[in-house]
Order: C-alpha cells, then structure tokens, then sequence
C-alpha cells in the first residue's frame, strides 16, 4: 500500500492525514521539551532528535499529494 492510499483511507472517524497531523504536533512537542531540557536544565537531547526526526518523517510522509479522483464524500 502506497502512501497516499493509506492517507485518503478513512480510519475510524477520520481520514491517515488527520492521524498523520497528529503526530506532526507530537513530535513538535518532542522537540520543544526537548529543547528546554537540554538548553536549560542541561539534559540529555533525545527528545530533541527524537522530535526532529519525527517531525522531518511526517512532513515527508504529508507532502504525497491528494489524490483527487478518488475522493468520495
């Protein structure tokens, strides 16, 4: 299954890219603790890479393109 399948695919009562938002602001959670952890209280940066690749992943993954001709409402 390609991407853009399983992101126009409606999964319970939303549609993969709604989920795939969801994880988009997760991880930009992840890297703002992540980056108040490590610049403040001097921790380690896991969060922070952790958030950085999360949120590079999810773009990537949301940038496939609609696919129009088989939107049904």
């Amino acid at each position: 299954m390609k991407n853009s399948e399983w992101l126009d695919k409606k999964i319970g009562k939303f549609i993969g890219r709604v989920y795939m938002l969801a994880l988009l602001f997760i991880s930009n959670v992840f890297i703002a603790i992540g980056a108040t952890l490590h610049y403040i209280l001097g921790k380690s940066t896991f969060l922070l890479v952790v958030g950085t690749i999360g949120t590079v992943l999810c773009i990537g993954i949301l940038s496939t393109p609609v696919d129009i001709d088989n939107i049904r409402e």
